[in-house]
């Protein structure tokens, strides 16, 4: 729903090269009709990207949605990773290899007149870590999530979620602090919303209406100067130009308090943006929101933003055994850094993927990111690698994933390099 951390800036671990694709699909659908909304299981997954700091390190993970059929999907995943440069700094570079088990179970159902017009959703992750060396940076995570989506009449639809992370930040995600030590800081994140869309989905025009609150607390390190409460409003028009594709109009604004008195940096976020969305085939599809962005802080004497915001995902089938997904996005986030009031974070990400044989396929990704710091700094990563996925059998999978990590920053204790390894073995119902 709005602003979840689907959104991202979602998934928490030690490689950056999903969490763009999966960031940006959430946060694009929130204001499309329900029909189109994004859901999924909330969970983990440490073989996958940090997002940005405060858009939180949690997103999503990748379970069952709408159109999945109705049952109960569990799941065990576990996976070894090597990386190169632990606590991602230049000077001392300390390697570290970490296990990680991951249960995680969901629940979906339909029930209602004919096939079921209602939707209920839930899941839950944990994700257990164990370090060779830094046992003490062994926080273990929780994520669930809900969803429910009810048909009032012919006219109205209406999605609810609710989402709760127990986890921490990763190092060297954009906006996060430099100079954490040898614990990550340990948050709990709360989020609620709901969107209510008006007018049938075959009508020409629908309207949509949404609110969210999230809170957001920060448990050692002596980070609850952070902590903050955060509420969001939206609206769309949206025009349906065909079947399967639709043009709108979007307004969102965000308050953000902080609740400590050192910290004053509250203040009020809106984007006024034109969407589009366009789904071709069940494996084509685009979605784009471009529009005006402006942060403005309640302290006078804070550096106020007016620009421009952006999301953007394509997923094309470029052929029968090819999948292409480009992701951008422009956004302004909260910033972790002393000195910096906000950030803006853009985001550039290509994978293609190619099937092999059934059972075999590999994955190319390369992404950039761009981080511009209200005190001008400027942190530009680059994310390359390679992966490997083989299905073993209709409910195993295995996996070997490597990335490249490197960031260079006008501060001159901001850059690293970094490579990751890692390989999983996963067992789900098909």
């Amino acid at each position: 729903m709005l602003t979840r951390a689907v959104l991202r800036q979602c998934r928490h671990v030690t490689n950056f090269h999903l969490y763009p694709f999966l960031y940006c699909a959430a946060s694009i659908g929130i204001l499309l009709p329900a029909s189109s909304a994004t859901w999924a299981q909330a969970g983990i997954d440490y073989s996958l990207p940090p997002p940005a700091s405060t858009q939180r390190n949690i997103a999503t993970a990748g379970g069952p949605g709408a159109k999945q059929p109705p049952g109960i999907y569990p799941a065990l995943a576990i996976g070894y990773t090597r990386q190169d440069n632990y606590f991602r700094t230049l000077e001392e570079q300390r390697s570290e290899s970490t296990l990680s088990v991951r249960p995680s179970i969901a629940y979906v159902s339909s029930f209602g007149p004919g096939d079921g017009r209602h939707a209920l959703r839930l899941g839950v992750a944990a994700d257990i870590l164990k370090n060779d060396e830094f046992t003490v940076d062994e926080v273990n995570s929780v994520a669930a999530g809900a969803g429910l989506d009810v048909a009032l009449g012919s006219r109205i639809q209406l999605a609810l979620s609710a989402d709760f992370v127990d986890s921490a930040e990763i190092r060297g995600a954009p906006g996060s602090r430099d100079d954490i030590g040898n614990t990550r800081d340990e948050f709990e994140d709360k989020r609620v919303g709901g969107t209510v869309t008006i007018g049938r989905p075959s009508n020409r025009v629908q309207v949509s209406l949404g609110i969210a609150t999230s809170e957001l607390n920060f448990t050692n390190n002596e980070q609850q100067v952070r902590d903050r409460d955060t509420d969001t409003v939206a609206a769309g028009i949206h025009y349906n130009t065909g079947p399967k594709s639709t043009l709108s109009v979007n307004v969102e604004r965000s308050e953000t308090d902080f609740r400590s008195a050192e910290n004053s940096r509250d203040s009020q976020q809106d984007f006024v943006n034109l969407g589009w969305r366009w789904e071709a085939t069940t494996l084509t599809s685009i979605s784009l929101k471009v529009g005006k962005m402006e942060k403005d802080f309640d302290d006078p004497a804070r550096r106020d933003y007016d620009g421009t915001g952006a999301l953007g995902l394509v997923s094309w089938q470029a052929r029968p055994f090819t999948r292409v997904s480009i992701v951008g996005s422009r956004h302004v986030e909260e910033s972790g850094i002393d000195g910096a009031d906000y950030f803006v974070n853009s985001l550039l990400g290509i994978n293609i993927r190619q099937d092999f044989t059934r059972q075999f396929s590999a994955s190319l990704f390369v992404n950039a990111n761009e981080a511009d710091f209200s005190d001008d700094r400027q942190d530009d990563t680059t994310d390359v690698g390679l992966g490997f996925r083989y299905r073993l059998s209709r409910w195993l999978v295995s996996g070997l994933r490597y990335s490249h990590i490197d960031r260079t920053s006008t501060d001159p204790d901001g850059g690293f390099d970094d490579r990751i390894l890692s390989t999983y073995l996963s067992v789900s119902r098909p």
